[in-house]
């Protein structure tokens, strides 16, 4: 890659990006189902998730693990000097 430059691995993204947008763009919204009850408030979903990663250990283990890898990675990325 390094004889043909930057621009393929650019023009690959690029195409990467198109494709991606092509796709979603066809997604379409769940059509809501007749006599079902309201929505429930974006909140309470956070809360009942968060109190399903709470009471489980193993998804209490995998978020720690998810937590600290994040933390991480973005304390990695601060110390960078582009």
């Amino acid at each position: 890659m390094t004889t043909a430059g930057y621009t393929p691995a650019f023009l690959l993204n690029a195409a990467n990006f198109a494709v991606s947008a092509l796709l979603l763009a066809r997604l379409r919204p769940a059509r809501p189902v007749p006599g079902a009850a309201p929505g429930v408030g974006w909140t309470a979903l956070v809360r009942s998730g968060v109190h399903l990663i709470v009471g489980d250990r193993l998804l209490r283990a995998l978020a720690l693990g998810q937590l600290l890898a994040a933390l991480s990675a973005g304390a990695t990325s601060a110390l960078l000097v582009v």
